[in-house]
């Protein structure tokens, strides 16, 4: 008999149960954030943890830790660039400004890995 973690069937029901009544309280959490908060951490709670224990399932030797620091990498690099073209978009001068600065700082990494290069002792 398998172990209720183990049961998929029975943590894709919970996540399709807690998914709408889930994205309802973010709704009612806009208008009445008291009264909606225990039901906005219940059931984004369930849906946390229902949506995990489904993935662990299909991806047993995967690890979730490494996943989600992919995606919130790629997440704050496309935020990133995506405001460095708006912030260029309304102000080009902007862009001049950031591309010295970034030639200076590439400038003096490349002195400073010469400068620790140099004084390292010979092996």
């Amino acid at each position: 008999m398998r172990s209720i973690g183990d049961r998929r069937g029975l943590w894709v029901f919970l996540f399709l149960i807690s998914g709408l009544p889930a994205h309802f309280s973010v709704l009612v959490l806009l208008f009445n954030p008291v009264g909606a908060l225990p039901c906005v951490l219940l059931t984004w709670t369930v849906l946390v943890v229902s949506g995990y224990r489904i993935w662990r399932i299909d991806h047993p030797y995967r690890s979730a830790r490494r996943q989600i620091a992919r995606g919130v990498y790629l997440f704050v690099s496309f935020a990133a660039g995506l405001i460095g073209l708006l912030l260029v978009r309304a102000e080009p001068m902007l862009f001049e400004i950031a591309a010295a600065v970034w030639l200076g700082l590439t400038l003096l990494l490349g002195l400073a890995l010469w400068f620790a290069e140099r004084g390292r002792p010979a092996t």
